[in-house]
């Protein structure tokens, strides 16, 4: 017999995501189950697209298609059934049939988690998800939470000497998840400041962040946290966990035996922004004079722009690239090169325009 889930109380002008993970307990490609969506108006279907290693008789579905043929076990390799853009009937009500494939071998039908997402069609932000796990032999459960905020959670039992008789719903219970924090701090205390975007006190689970070093007069960045080599002034994090960051600066000038203040090194930063779009700020400081030839390459090594070509004294420089070429035209988006060369001192970099 089929296994039937049924979905209610749905508005029939909502926009869902249906997501399902099917037969925990089978192992292998050699078995193979028929999804089929049952009582919408409309959908898309991002099923995943079977392997062409796995020898099956069915097909592909196309976005336009009621029913999916997944392995078996598409916990075990990877598939997943998955509706998107769902529009459900005037009833409010869908259905999901999942049933062995009549050209394979029979199998047990297990399901073994359900998703539900409402979208906003305007926004395309997403309005709740609930999720449903079916792991009745255990006792514990683990799910990852990705938003902040309060969960009601309840529970019930099977037996199991008689799967068909089950508890009545437990109490509801309020679930608190409370999301990351990033801490930010600068040293020297004095010598700039750290820039994040968005603030908050509560960042979502994979929520992104932007960092960015802003030194005073008289200091440059160096690098964050302990990383030498982590030297990009802007710098883009997923945020998984609560995090730590400091960034380093240093002193931009020392003091001669002459009793004039020079650069500490050469030294060629990373632009910023980064990724840009329309243009970039190229920094560098030069730690004695000398003729300075600062260009920009594309990934394949040709020239598109000369950016600065002069003799210089030692100090901070700072130039704007319009993302133009030689002759005055906008080039196209990719990863483009900047090089500098001066003296002995040669030092290369990776940009990104971005349009």
């Amino acid at each position: 017999r089929p296994l039937i889930i049924r979905l209610q109380n749905l508005k029939p002008d909502g926009r869902y995501r249906l997501v399902f993970f099917a037969n925990e307990d089978q192992i292998g490609d050699s078995k193979f189950v028929r999804v089929i969506l049952k009582g919408a108006e409309s959908w898309v279907n991002e099923s995943t697209i079977i392997k062409q290693s796995v020898s099956v008789a069915g097909y592909n579905a196309s976005p336009a298609d009621s029913v999916t043929m997944v392995p078996a076990n598409n916990t075990h390799t990877g598939y997943v059934v998955r509706f998107s853009d769902l529009q459900p009937g005037e009833d409010g009500c869908i259905e999901l049939m999942v049933m062995s494939d009549s050209v394979q071998q029979a199998c047990k039908i297990v399901a073994n988690a359900i998703s539900l997402e409402e979208w906003d069609a305007t926004t395309n932000q997403m309005i709740f998800r609930c999720f449903n796990d079916f792991a009745w032999a255990d006792t514990t459960l683990s799910h990852q939470y990705d938003q902040s905020g309060q969960y009601a959670l309840r529970v019930r039992a099977r037996s199991v000497a008689n799967p068909e008789v089950v508890s009545e719903w437990s109490e509801e219970q309020t679930l608190k998840v409370e999301g990351c924090t990033i801490h930010v701090a600068y040293y020297p205390e004095n010598a700039g400041t750290v820039v994040v975007q968005p603030i908050s006190d509560d960042y979502d689970f994979g929520e992104t962040v932007i960092l960015t070093a802003v030194p005073v007069n008289g200091y440059i960045f160096s690098h964050w946290n302990d990383n030498a080599d982590d030297t990009a002034s802007v710098k883009t994090i997923n945020v998984f966990e609560s995090q730590n960051w400091v960034a380093h600066f240093s002193s931009a000038t020392t003091v001669n035996s002459t009793g004039v203040e020079t650069p500490v090194s050469y030294r060629l930063l990373q632009n910023y922004p980064n990724p840009f779009n329309p243009e970039t700020t190229i920094r560098y400081s030069l730690e004695s004079p000398g003729h300075v030839q600062l260009t920009v390459y594309n990934i394949y090594g040709q020239l598109v722009r000369t950016l600065e070509k002069t003799y210089q004294q030692p100090g901070e420089y700072s130039i704007l690239w319009h993302a133009d070429d030689e002759t005055g035209r906008i080039v196209p988006s990719g990863v483009y090169l900047y090089h500098i060369r001066v003296n002995e001192f040669s030092a290369w970099r990776k940009m990104v325009l971005m349009k």
